[in-house]
C-alpha cells in the first residue's frame, strides 16, 4: 500500500501503547488552512488505543490559524493550557 501523506499518528499510537502513561496535548487553530479542522482529532481517536489510553489525549482549540501562537490572545491561552497540561502530566 502506498501512502501519499506521512501519518505520524501511527507512530504516536505505537508509542502510547508502549508507554500507557504517555500523555499528549494536541493544539488546534480553528482557521488552519494547512490541516483540515477535526482531521487530527479524528486520526488520534482511530489509532487503535484502549479507552484508558484515549483519555491521555487532551485537545485545545484557538481562534486563530495554523500558527495560532502569533495571535496575542491565543498565545496567552496557549501558555495557560500548557501549564495545565504540564501539571497534569506529573
Amino acid at each position: 500500500m502506498e501512502m501519499n501523506n506521512p501519518n505520524t499518528a501511527l507512530d504516536l499510537g505505537n508509542a502510547m501503547r508502549t508507554n500507557p502513561n504517555l500523555k499528549v496535548l494536541s493544539m488546534y487553530g480553528y482557521y488552519d488552512a494547512a490541516t483540515p479542522f477535526f482531521s487530527t482529532e479524528y486520526d488520534l481517536h482511530h489509532i487503535g488505543l484502549e479507552p484508558a489510553q484515549i483519555k491521555n489525549i487532551s485537545h485545545t482549540y484557538y481562534p486563530a490559524g495554523h500558527m495560532f501562537y502569533v495571535d496575542e490572545g491565543s498565545h496567552a491561552k496557549m501558555k495557560v493550557d500548557l501549564d495545565v497540561f504540564y501539571e497534569s502530566a506529573k
